[in-house]
């Protein structure tokens, strides 16, 4: 990684071509030595946040399972933590669906320790 962030505009021109998984990853395997994802965090089981990592920021995709959609891109100075994604998250008003388990509506992922 450089020491210099990437401005805005770079990273906006980057992640508007990533609107879905596969060409997240297909960018990813593209370069030279290949751009490895850092960690995924299932936070229920439809959304997930997949954090790359990019010059000296981190990516992190918003997606869901379920089409493999990119829903946006968030920049992060370091690695961000399960917890702090979660949090990041609620405070956008975001809220964790539940899923049906056995007949019992339960939270699959990381979002079920709210």
């Amino acid at each position: 990684m450089t020491t210099e962030q990437p401005s805005q505009n770079q990273i906006n021109a980057i992640t508007s071509e990533h609107t879905t998984l596969e060409k997240l990853l297909n960018w990813c395997l593209s370069h030279t030595p290949p751009i490895r994802i850092a960690a995924i965090v299932a936070q229920d089981e439809f959304t997930n946040d997949v954090i790359v990592p990019f010059e000296n920021v981190f990516l992190v995709y918003d997606t869901t399972s379920t089409r493999g959609a990119v829903l946006g891109v968030s920049v992060w100075d370091r690695q961000p933590s399960a917890q702090e994604l979660l949090e990041a998250r609620v405070a956008s008003g975001w809220q964790p669906t539940a899923s049906d388990v056995q007949g019992n509506q339960k939270i699959l992922g990381y979002a079920a320790c709210l």
